[in-house]
């Protein structure tokens, strides 16, 4: 199983609507840990700087809140993969 599309914003993020507004910061703990938990891959969205909820802010490739979230998600998902 897969989820796709996940990702969430802040309300004064580009692009902010209801449901992707995550005020307190707890969506991206919480849906990784229940994906885990089930055994649920992912696809975060949306690695384009003019679509939202954004990984990155331009074309240089700032992250976003979300962005380094994820980064550091699947750094730590690598890192498991390989024994470290």
């Amino acid at each position: 199983m897969i989820a796709s599309e996940l990702g969430w914003s802040k309300e004064t993020d580009y692009g902010s609507h209801v449901p992707t507004i995550n005020n307190d910061g707890t969506y991206g703990p919480n849906i990784m840990e229940y994906m885990q938990k089930k055994g649920v891959s992912y696809i975060a969205w949306v690695f384009d700087p003019g679509w939202y909820p954004t990984m990155i802010h331009d074309w240089k490739f700032t992250p976003s809140e979300q962005g380094e979230f994820f980064k550091q998600e699947m750094l730590k998902q690598r890192a498991r993969e390989q024994g470290q």
